[in-house]
């Protein structure tokens, strides 16, 4: 990474001269005249906060762990503003690679609030609450994240890497958890074909258009030996390749939902993969926000519900409604209504 000088700060009036010195002082592009601006934060407030503030942490981070802003407020703000996905919560106790963060942990560059939380290929995820003054890694991208959940994670991974045992007593080897995105996945085999029932039909179809008040297009995969196809899909695809297969051991936002078994909700890199996706799809560009919801049956991958929208669909409301949404299909469908369907 390539150090640059600080940013020249622009404030508005007297109170917030001190919150940039601050940002400024401890390297980071917090922009607190427009965080602060956004969020309605008076003027008394924000001085009082930066004069709280520890020396060596970001205000923004202080202030959002203190719960002075709301975390839920910030996040779908400088989702809007930084142009940047965010990451679930969850991610940080059910998927994280502890090898990543233990790594992590003996560098400099990274904190509680800055860490790399996965690799995909030569391109390295940052989770952050804001982006680094310096200037990043070609190879780094950014996702924004709950600064609690993420110092949660980073404690837990030291206290595991400075525990030391009685004497006597080995330790033994350490074997940290590993998202091994390689590895195979538990899910069912690929079903003969069997008839769709007029049930499966109709709470499919009102799934659809339950989504279509929210989302622009929506459709359901079938996930089966590390392939995915298109199952069922709305009246917006026009074009759709149906026999399309995609394969669950090339990188792509569905082989994170399929490996994971957690939700993908934002944007999307550019990608051949991706782009193949939605050229099947007839879709001629990806789209603003994707949204990627897994179903599962007897807690093993069945499926991926997908929904397309806006860059307003990247609120977090959305994935939200899209979750509820499958939930209720998958309880109205029953274990052998899903897999009828």
């Amino acid at each position: 990474m390539v150090s640059r000088p600080p940013p020249k700060v622009q404030v508005t009036g007297r109170f917030l001269k001190q919150a940039a010195l601050w940002a400024e002082k401890n390297g980071y592009m917090s922009d607190s005249q427009n965080w602060a601006e956004a969020l309605n934060i008076s003027p008394e407030n924000l001085s009082l906060w930066s004069a709280n503030a520890p020396d060596g942490e970001p205000l923004l981070v202080w202030c959002l762990e203190q719960g002075h802003i709301e975390v839920e407020s910030y996040l779908n703000w400088a989702q809007t503003n930084l142009e940047l996905p965010i990451l679930d919560s969850r991610f940080f106790s059910e998927g994280l690679d502890a090898s990543l963060l233990d790594e992590a942990q003996k560098s400099s560059l990274w904190h509680p609030w800055l860490f790399p939380v996965e690799k995909w290929e030569e391109v390295t995820i940052i989770a952050c609450v804001e982006l680094p003054r310096e200037e990043s890694d070609k190879d780094f991208r950014y996702v924004l994240a709950d600064p609690r959940a993420m110092r949660q994670a980073w404690q837990n991974a030291s206290a595991k890497s400075d525990f030391d045992a009685p004497i006597g007593i080995g330790k033994g080897p350490t074997v940290p958890f590993v998202l091994n995105l390689d590895a195979p996945v538990n899910v069912e085999e690929a079903p003969q074909p069997v008839g769709v029932t007029s049930k499966s039909n109709d709470t499919i179809d009102e799934l659809f258009k339950t989504l279509s008040d929210r989302f622009h297009a929506s459709l359901i995969l079938k996930c089966a030996n590390n392939q995915a196809k298109f199952l069922h899909w709305d009246q917006s695809f026009k074009k759709i390749q149906a026999n399309f297969s995609i394969d669950l051991n090339t990188p792509s936002f569905l082989r994170i939902v399929y490996k994971t078994g957690m939700p993908y909700h934002g944007y999307l890199m550019d990608s051949p993969a991706h782009q193949e996706i939605f050229r099947n799809l007839g879709l001629s560009s990806i789209p603003e926000c994707v949204t990627a919801v897994p179903i599962k049956r007897a807690e093993v991958i069945w499926g991926i519900l997908v929904a397309f929208g806006s860059e307003e669909n990247q609120k977090l409301e959305f994935l939200s409604f899209a979750e509820k949404a499958t939930a209720h299909m998958v309880s109205a469908l029953g274990a052998e209504g899903l897999k009828a369907s």
